[in-house]
C-alpha cells in the first residue's frame, strides 16, 4: 500500500518527539533502509504507539486529519519489531528512509 507523503512526514515528526527516527535495515531487507525508532526496555510498546499517535494528531494541521489517521492505522498494521537486547526497534518496512538523501 502507498501512503501519502504528508502522513509519513507527520509520523516521522511524531516519532522524533519520542525517540529519534533513523534509517533501519532489518532482516531480509538486503540493505534497504526504512523508518525505524527505538523503544527502551522498560517501555510498553502499546503505550509508546499511543503516545506517538496522540502527538501525530496534535501536529496534524490539515483538514484531512481523519484520512491521515486512517493512513496511520494502515502504516502501523505493517510495522515490524526486533529485540536488540537493550530495547526494541520498531520499524516500517514499507516506508523507505528518505530524510538524509
Amino acid at each position: 500500500m502507498e501512503y501519502n507523503q504528508e502522513t509519513i512526514n507527520l509520523l516521522k515528526e511524531a516519532i522524533d518527539e519520542y525517540s529519534d527516527a533513523y534509517a533501519y535495515s532489518g532482516r531480509g531487507m538486503y540493505g534497504a533502509t526504512c523508518l525505524g525508532f527505538n523503544i527502551a526496555d522498560n517501555s510498553k510498546i502499546l503505550s509508546v504507539i499511543i503516545e506517538i499517535v496522540a502527538r501525530f494528531v496534535e501536529i496534524s494541521k490539515t483538514n484531512d486529519i481523519v484520512e491521515n489517521v486512517y493512513h496511520l492505522v494502515n502504516i502501523f498494521e505493517d510495522y515490524g519489531q526486533d529485540d536488540m537486547g537493550k530495547g526494541t526497534v520498531i520499524y516500517f518496512p514499507t516506508i523507505e528512509w528518505i530524510w538524509d538523501k
